[in-house]
């Protein structure tokens, strides 16, 4: 199954979320059982090892996690909307400064970008 490909309209859910997030970062698969019905924590650990790239500059990875995290936000129910708005959208940019923000908002979809304004109120940069 690739990365972001379509659903056919269907709802994404937590399962197939979290399948796709362990493609990306599959060093968290011990954590997500821990968490196991604790959503919004297991977004907030997906958004914990997006920092972690953003960090290293690992370009590639940081692009799977924002569009994972982007069609989770657009094709996901409404608890995984609010996961992503209220655990990743919120805060995976608004620990960084200087050039690792400039870096990190650069790559933003547009859609986690309106999310984060909603919130803070203005870009972070």
């Amino acid at each position: 199954m690739p990365l972001i490909g379509a659903l056919n309209g269907q709802v994404m859910d937590e399962k197939e979320f979290l399948t796709r997030a362990l493609e990306i970062f599959p060093d968290l698969r011990e954590e997500f059982q821990e968490l196991d019905e604790l959503f919004h924590l297991q977004m907030s650990r997906f958004s914990y090892r997006t920092e972690e790239e953003i960090k290293s500059r690992n370009e590639e990875t940081v692009r799977k996690s924002y569009l994972l995290a982007e069609k989770c936000y657009l094709e996901g129910n409404d608890k995984m909307k609010d996961a992503v708005d209220t655990c990743y959208a919120e805060s995976v940019v608004s620990s960084f400064s200087g050039e690792a923000i400039i870096w990190a908002w650069a790559r933003f979809p547009e859609t986690l970008r309106a999310l984060y304004v909603a919130m803070w109120g203005k870009a972070p940069i």
